[in-house]
């Protein structure tokens, strides 16, 4: 990082508010905090600010993230215990003071280019813009996903949250996630956006680079549970336990097919 161009920077960053916070949650993330901090920095666009909200680190997070932002005043941290992920994030949203909030892993790395290509989306016109994810798995292999049909927010997730910037305004006005859904509180906001009938766009733009080691990577049955309840809460559609039960029954099918099935062959 050139740090004489960030303090010029930090000078002119003072006269305006930032079209977009970056919220990302930490806790013992010294390993991986660095990269996603610089992947920020080096965004080709420059009207953003980042929140880092810590749990109470008790490795060496804090001093990483004390020397990022003493370079750059765009990067702000507080540290204090939280009840979980949702929880910090819901915190950090309350203190952002962009227009747009965007959640980044403290493993994850947003893509050089992402905000400079859907900047011209982030209008009046809409609530939501979402897009595609490029997941890293633990081998180091790589793929690119695109998101789900917007019909299926009903029924489940319709892309991965590292892919979706949100109005703060609308946020605010769903009073944020319900951290009382400990996996999928991020599919019960966009779920209750959706049937506020705010306004999405899909945008040809792959946002990150999204490590598939989270807590919500994995399929599980409390992702599940999760996931049929906030259906069944947000009356979403007319039969949220029949869905459930014919998900789980396809993964249960699927993890035995992968256990058994082909070690016999």
């Amino acid at each position: 990082m050139d740090s004489k161009t960030n303090i010029k920077y930090n000078i002119m960053n003072t006269l305006t508010s930032p079209l977009i916070s970056i919220i990302v949650a930490t806790y013992n993330a010294s390993a991986c905090i660095t990269q996603a901090l610089e992947s920020i920095i080096n965004q080709s666009f420059q009207s953003w600010e980042c929140i880092v909200q810590d749990g109470g680190s008790k490795d060496n997070t804090l001093s990483v993230l004390q020397k990022y932002a003493s370079l750059d005043n765009r990067i702000k941290y507080y540290s204090e215990p939280d009840k979980g992920i949702f929880d910090a994030l819901n915190k950090g949203i309350q203190k952002a003071q962009g227009q747009w909030i965007y959640v980044l892993g403290s493993d994850d790395i947003l893509n050089p280019n992402a905000f400079t290509l859907i900047n011209n989306y982030l209008n009046g016109e809409n609530d939501i813009v979402y897009g595609k994810i490029e997941i890293v798995f633990p081998n180091k292999s790589t793929k690119i996903v695109s998101p789900k049909n917007i019909r299926s927010i009903r029924y489940m997730m319709i892309a991965n949250h590292q892919s979706i910037i949100m109005k703060k305004a609308l946020i605010d006005k769903l009073n944020g996630f319900n951290d009382a859904y400990k996996i999928s509180a991020d599919f019960d906001l966009v779920q209750r956006a959706y049937l506020l009938k705010s306004k999405f766009l899909e945008v040809d733009v792959c946002f990150a680079k999204f490590s598939y080691t989270g807590v919500s990577s994995h399929f599980s049955f409390k992702k599940q549970r999760d996931h049929y309840l906030i259906c069944k809460r947000n009356k979403a559609n007319s039969c949220p336990l029949l869905y459930h039960l014919f998900v789980e029954g396809k993964h249960i099918l699927g993890f035995l097919h992968k256990k058994y099935i082909q070690k016999s062959i």
